[in-house]
């Protein structure tokens, strides 16, 4: 029996799986990279490659009809969900840039606030994304609300998968090869089969939302 802690067990399998698949995750990761410099065709590309990159939590392997397929099936809905992060983004920093200008002590409250919801809101659309493609309810606020669900019922958990993944995008950015190599893909894969797993362990029908009970 595997002693070591769940989170760390998802980790060990998304990197092994990350492995056996890297040239076809790589493919998606240059393809996921380029459709961004283009702009227009980032949001598409992004749920295509999660699509594609879902295989992969499966154990089978990453293709890119699927991330063509994929980036066609949700290329409405990914202007949607880009249309609320430019809202939520926005939020945060004017938020941020006006509270720290107050010189009010209790002005650190608020602020405080605004920086703990723009994080969860950010590690909520690393588990949405899995949650849209594994879920036979297509809508996108059902996918917010696993995503969020998923980390108030595992906060311990979704705290290591999302440190893990930070660290890798640190680790892309500052080193140009992993980001072209497959780093933004063994975050995706980070993400999927840490809701496989999350799945699993909740016992969710999909389209529901996990209890707050483990």
């Amino acid at each position: 029996m595997d002693t070591l802690p769940a989170p760390l067990i998802v980790v060990r399998r998304a990197l092994a799986r990350w492995w056996s698949d890297w040239i076809s995750l790589a493919l998606v990761n240059v393809l996921w990279g380029a459709a961004w410099f283009t702009l227009i065709l980032g949001p598409p590309a992004t749920f295509g490659a999660f699509a594609s990159i879902n295989r992969v939590a499966h154990d089978q392997s990453a293709t890119l009809g699927e991330f063509f397929a994929g980036a066609r099936r949700y290329f409405l809905i990914s202007y949607v969900w880009l249309a609320l992060n430019v809202i939520m983004i926005g939020a945060m920093v004017a938020g941020f840039l006006f509270y720290t200008q107050l010189q009010a002590l209790w002005a650190f409250l608020p602020l405080g606030i605004s920086l703990l919801i723009g994080c969860l809101w950010i590690a909520t659309q690393l588990y949405a994304l899995p949650y849209l493609i594994e879920q036979d309810d297509r809508r996108l606020l059902v996918a917010l609300r696993n995503g969020l669900f998923t980390i108030l019922a595992s906060p311990g958990y979704m705290v290591v998968i999302t440190g893990v993944a930070a660290a890798v995008a640190v680790v892309s950015a500052v080193m140009v090869a992993p980001l072209f190599l497959g780093g933004l893909s063994l975050i995706a894969l980070l993400a999927s089969c840490a809701v496989a797993d999350r799945i699993q362990a909740f016992r969710l029908r999909r389209g529901d939302a996990p209890s707050e009970r483990q």
